[in-house]
C-alpha cells in the first residue's frame, strides 16, 4: 500500500475447460470379400494431443461388424466415442472345367474329373444318368455305353457366393459292338434290342445311306469304321472304331441285300469273285421249279436287279466262263 495504506492480497480462480473436438466423422462402409483385412478409419483432423483407438476394426472374412472410435481428447479436449458399420460382403466365383469327356475305349472303368473353382472350394458334381455314369468323390464311375451330363457344382461358404453350376457332356463310347462279318460286311451287336437306328461313319465321315444294323460296303473294308446308334429312349451313342486293313481275299458265293426284296424293286446281288473270273459270266433268276424269270449277262462284284413283281421264293444262279457256278435263294415280298 505504499507509505500510507496497509497492504492486502486478494484472490480468484482463472478456469480453462477442455474443448470439444469438432469436424470428425466416422461413416460406414462396404467392402467385397477379396482376403485381404478392411478397415473403417474416422475422417478429419484430430488437434495436437489427441488420439484415436479402434475396436472390431481390421477385419478379413464377410460379415457385418460394429466398430468403436475411441477419441482421447488428452489433456485439453473432451474424450468421445463414434460408432460406424463396417461390412463385408461374399463375393464371386466360377467354375472352370477343360477336359476330354469322351471315354470308354481305353478300358477306362472310372476317370477323375478335375474341373476347379477360382476360390479353390471343393467342386461336387452329379450326373443326369446313373445308370451310366455314378458319381464318388471326383471320379466318376463308367457303368453303362451312352452320353451323359455330369455337372460340377460349388455352393459357397461364408465369403463366397455359390458358382454358377457348370455342365459337360460325357460319351461313354460303346466298346466291342461292332463285328467284321467278311471283308465287305461290318454287323452292329443288337442282341440286347435296345437300339433302333443307325448311322455308320468312315474314317470320320457319314456313310450316306448306310442306316442299318449290318453295313455292305461295294468294295472290301479298309480304313477305320464306327457307328452312332440311338437307344430306345432315343439318346445318340457312337462305338469304339474298328481299323481295317483291305483284304483282297474272295471265297466264291453271293450274298443279296436286301434279302426278303419287294416285289418289283431293285435288289444288290454281290459275287465275291474276282473281277476278271466274273468276265463272260452270266446270271439267272429262276423260281423254285426252275422257270427262268430273268437273265443279266453284264455281271459286276455287285450287281443291280430287279425282282419278280410275284411274291415268292426264287433262286439266283451264278454261270461263269470257267463253268463253275453258284447259286442262293431270293425271298419276295
Amino acid at each position: 500500500g505504499g507509505a500510507n495504506y496497509e497492504d492486502f492480497t486478494l484472490t480468484a480462480n482463472l478456469e480453462i475447460t477442455k474443448a470439444t473436438i469438432s469436424r470428425i466423422s466416422f461413416s460406414d462402409n462396404s467392402f467385397v470379400y477379396d482376403g485381404n483385412p478392411k478397415s473403417l478409419s474416422i475422417v478429419g483432423s484430430l488437434p495436437s494431443g489427441a488420439t484415436v483407438s479402434y475396436t472390431n476394426n481390421n477385419q478379413t472374412n464377410a460379415g457385418r461388424y460394429l466398430v468403436t472410435a475411441s477419441i482421447d481428447g488428452g489433456a485439453n479436449y473432451e474424450d468421445f466415442t463414434l460408432t460406424a458399420n463396417l461390412e463385408i460382403t461374399k463375393t464371386n466365383q466360377t467354375i472352370s472345367w477343360n477336359q476330354s469327356l469322351v471315354v470308354g475305349c481305353g478300358g477306362e472303368s472310372s476317370i477323375e474329373l478335375t474341373a476347379t473353382s477360382s476360390s479353390g472350394l471343393p467342386i461336387i458334381y452329379q450326373s443326369s444318368n446313373e445308370s451310366i455314369v455314378r458319381i464318388s468323390g471326383n471320379q466318376a464311375i463308367l457303368v453303362g455305353g451312352g452320353y451323359v451330363e455330369i455337372t460340377a457344382i460349388q455352393l459357397g461358404n461364408n465369403n463366397y457366393n455359390a458358382a454358377s453350376p457348370l455342365k459337360r457332356g460325357l460319351t461313354n463310347k460303346l466298346n466291342g459292338m461292332i463285328k467284321q462279318k467278311w471283308n465287305d460286311v461290318l454287323i452292329f451287336d443288337n442282341s440286347s434290342n435296345l437300339y433302333t437306328k443307325w448311322q455308320w461313319y468312315k474314317d470320320g465321315k457319314q456313310i450316306v445311306g448306310a442306316t442299318k444294323q449290318v453295313y455292305n460296303s461295294s468294295s472290301p473294308l479298309s480304313g477305320e469304321y464306327y457307328v452312332v446308334v440311338t437307344d430306345v429312349n432315343g439318346n445318340e451313342i457312337e462305338t469304339c472304331p474298328i481299323n481295317i486293313t483291305a483284304t483282297q481275299i474272295h471265297k466264291g458265293g453271293l450274298r443279296i441285300v436286301p434279302n426278303p426284296a419287294r416285289q418289283g424293286e431293285y435288289f444288290s446281288l454281290f459275287a465275291d469273285y474276282e473281277l476278271q473270273d466274273l468276265v463272260g459270266a452270266k446270271i439267272i433268276v429262276t423260281d423254285i421249279t426252275g422257270k427262268q424269270y430273268n437273265e443279266i449277262n453284264k455281271v459286276d462284284v455287285e450287281t443291280k436287279i430287279q425282282a419278280p413283281l410275284t411274291a415268292g421264293v426264287y433262286v439266283v444262279h451264278l454261270f461263269l466262263n470257267n463253268g463253275k457256278k453258284s447259286s442262293t435263294k431270293l425271298l419276295v415280298k
